[in-house]
């Protein structure tokens, strides 16, 4: 009895132990402690085999701690090199991480290849959001054929998605192709409800890319019915510019 009795002492204590370098990790971040602190705090509190519990609260804060030193090349190497099985099941807190690492300014192309790396393991009901997140993270980087043909991919069939279809524009015209793109903005106009911001937006995208296809007549049609609409003053000035020549739109 009293070996049993010990027995559960000890690991009493070693739980209590477990708990208070966990808290003692958070306290060191929360805080405001140096990177190099957090990350012996969070080495301190693992090597106690503190729970599973504890370990997702220590890899959420080991990615936290990474981001907000901007250790880019430390975070881009733990997500390239952990284990499919270790992303999954851990999916909210890396994309979580993800982005934290967007507003934190992480370099495009590992933004790209954290994308490339949890996109696949995202459960069904994220998935597309991340296939979406992918092609904006290539566009962001200056890959727009390759953000146009990963917005392509999320635009088939008979639904209308108004933010691929966006990111599909937005690529197209930065590959150079404005008559895809005046094609894309047409599409947008069409699935948008008349008169609202992006709307008057899609028109004057899509008379923009007109444009720039030297075709005058088409940016003059696509500039129609916003007279029935208040504009912005930066909507405005946009219709200064590209109406030009076409009379009252």
């Amino acid at each position: 009895m009293r070996a049993l009795v010990g027995k559960g002492a000890l690991d009493a204590d070693a739980t209590r132990d477990a708990t208070l370098a966990v808290w003692f990790a958070k306290t060191a971040f929360w805080s405001g402690g140096k990177a190099s602190l957090v990350d012996e705090r969070i080495a301190a509190a693992r090597a106690l085999s503190p729970g599973a519990e504890a370990e997702r609260t220590l890899l959420r804060l080991e990615l936290r701690n990474r981001t907000a030193a901007r250790q880019w090349g430390r975070l881009d190497r733990a997500f390239t090199g952990q284990s499919d099985a270790s992303l999954r099941g851990d999916f909210a807190i890396w994309h979580e991480a993800l982005n934290a690492s967007k507003r934190g300014g992480a370099p495009g192309d590992q933004i790209v290849r954290w994308y490339e790396r949890l996109a696949p393991l995202a459960p069904e009901r994220s998935r597309e959001t991340l296939e979406l997140g992918l092609a904006e993270a290539l566009l962001a980087a200056g890959r727009a054929p390759d953000a146009a043909a990963q917005a392509e991919a999320l635009i088939q069939g008979d639904r209308y998605w108004a933010d691929a279809w966006i990111v599909y524009a937005d690529a197209l015209d930065g590959a150079g192709d404005h008559e895809g793109a005046l094609r894309a903005w047409r599409r947008i106009v069409d699935g948008t409800e008349t008169g609202t911001d992006p709307w008057v937006d899609a028109k004057l995208r899509a008379a923009e890319a007109a444009r720039k296809v030297n075709d005058a007549p088409a940016a003059c049609r696509a500039l129609e019915g916003l007279a029935d609409v208040e504009l912005s003053q930066s909507a405005n000035r946009r219709l200064q510019s590209v109406g030009a020549g076409c009379g009252a739109p």
